[in-house]
């Protein structure tokens, strides 16, 4: 791992063996980050080491998010920043993690998957919308059928096992390469009206 990588995991309190998901942007209800959260709490069972990085403005109540991590005994696994992100901000919580968690019940698009390639990170995403189309199934990330809790465990699952034998950053930098995905500008863009 670079250093920068390093520091930025350091920098936001987790460990150097962590292994850190990041959940991303406006916290609203159909964005699935309660099921993110129970799903964390089967994940934690075998791999301790797994971690929640949530990193953005709350539009639901953030003391709904706070009881289920609660709920589930997850303060140890989650660190949650309740902030607007400035974008010059942005790029320390890509970097802390391995991988962007997008357990969405409904979706259009997402400008956080721009970011996420942009930044080279894997994304695990449910299959609603247009989401699934723009991520090569075990490459660039791992596609779960439902936002059902018991999917994205497999999904987390999936990407743990999968990242000892596959270069999912290489391959995202591969896809990158061969779309617009490496105008940073338009990412930026991108990000602007996810923020809407």
């Amino acid at each position: 791992k670079s250093k920068t990588v390093l520091e930025q995991k350091k920098s936001l309190g987790f460990e150097e063996n962590d292994i850190v998901f990041l959940f991303f942007g406006y916290i609203r209800k159909y964005k699935g980050l309660d099921l993110l959260i129970e799903a964390f709490s089967e994940l934690t069972k075998q791999h301790n080491n797994a971690k929640l990085l949530v990193a953005g403005e709350f539009y639901d109540k953030p003391a709904f998010y706070h009881n289920l991590i609660d709920k589930f005994g997850l303060k140890n696994q989650v660190k949650m920043f309740n902030e607007f992100i400035a974008n010059e901000e942005v790029a320390k919580y890509f970097l802390a993690s391995d991988a962007v968690a997008l357990p969405y019940r409904s979706a259009t698009q997402s400008g956080i998957m721009n970011i996420a390639y942009g930044f080279s990170k894997p994304v695990i995403v449910t299959d609603v919308g247009g989401l699934a189309e723009f991520v090569q199934q075990d490459k660039t990330g791992i596609v779960v059928p439902s936002s059902d809790v018991k999917d994205i465990v497999d999904g987390l699952n999936r990407y743990l096992k999968l990242r000892k034998t596959v270069d999912f950053a290489g391959n995202v930098q591969a896809k990158v390469a061969g779309n617009d995905f490496g105008n940073v500008v338009e990412v930026f863009r991108d990000m602007l009206s996810e923020c809407e």
